[in-house]
């Protein structure tokens, strides 16, 4: 849903719809870009370079290329993330796919991020 009086559907030509609620008329049409989640839920996601995971309601990057970096410097930077954002409620389920992220909710929301830096 996107507010109280719309529900939103998916086709697999990829295109999603909104619906008003209350008539059943078609209000918007858009189409997306065929990232799904999978059946499994995955606390986390290797995307080049990083780590994407969660913890409770706070998605967290790492950088994972630790070349040339000492022992301490490597589990220094494995424990700092680089990037977070904290979702609407505990995040239940991630995949990654380019420089999207996907995260589910416990809530039922599902949330698409844009990460361009997970290609770079």
């Amino acid at each position: 849903f996107r507010d109280a009086g719309t529900l939103v559907s998916a086709s697999q030509d990829r295109t999603v719809r909104f619906w008003a609620v209350g008539s059943g008329a078609g209000e918007e049409e858009m189409v997306g870009d065929g990232l799904t989640l999978s059946q499994d839920p995955c606390d986390k996601e290797t995307a080049g370079n990083y780590l994407v995971t969660y913890k409770a309601d706070l998605l967290l990057v790492h950088l994972t290329d630790t070349a040339g970096a000492s022992e301490h410097e490597k589990a220094e930077q494995n424990q700092q993330p680089i990037a977070f954002f904290r979702a609407p409620s505990p995040i239940f389920a991630l995949e990654c796919a380019g420089d999207k992220i996907m995260v589910r909710c416990q809530n039922g929301e599902v949330l698409q991020l844009w990460a361009p830096f997970l290609v770079s």
